[in-house]
């Protein structure tokens, strides 16, 4: 909320809960009163907290070094139907990824997605998970170099980590 920064930004996103302290303090909104802008954005994010020990024996389990690999993860992805199956579309960016760089690729595949299962088994590079409790989700995305996910909550979680993040929406 600097005053030079408030002319310049369109919105101000804070992805916090409200009863955590996720509001502008009276200052702030004197400020935002006076300036006009940005509009503030309260994103509200919730996640379990991190299961450590189970964050780390599946990174063991798959090989996995934090900080040196990749996460790819639809959601729980839905039927929309007008859109194209979310699952197909990661599940092939994943090969490709895994393809074109030495560094492991995580595919996180949902079992409330329409088509789980991607057309043939994952290729070299590639390791499948079929579903994973929240906590240890986070902790996985958490520890990726780079993660790619959906436009939903998952997004926004993911930014709650401040993770380098590509998302996809894949809903309307």
């Amino acid at each position: 909320f600097r005053w030079r920064r408030m002319r310049a930004l369109d919105q101000h996103w804070l992805a916090q809960p409200r009863f955590l302290g996720g509001a502008p303090t009276a200052y702030e909104r004197l400020k935002l009163q006076l300036v006009g802008r940005p509009e503030v954005v309260i994103l509200e994010v919730m996640h379990e907290p991190v299961d450590e020990p189970a964050v780390r024996a599946l990174q063991a389990q798959l090989g996995l070094e934090p900080g040196r690999y990749v996460v790819m993860c639809p959601g729980g992805g839905g039927d929309f139907g007008h859109a194209v199956d979310a699952t197909r579309v990661f599940s092939a960016a994943a090969e490709r990824i895994a393809a074109s760089q030495p560094r492991p690729v995580v595919l996180v595949l949902a079992g409330a997605a329409p088509d789980p299962s991607p057309a043939a088994p994952p290729g070299p590079g590639v390791r499948r998970i079929d579903l994973l409790p929240n906590g240890q989700l986070i902790g996985l995305l958490r520890d990726a170099s780079v993660v790619a996910v959906n436009g939903g909550s998952l997004l926004l979680q993911c930014m709650t980590q401040g993770l380098p993040t590509v998302a996809a929406p894949i809903a309307g």
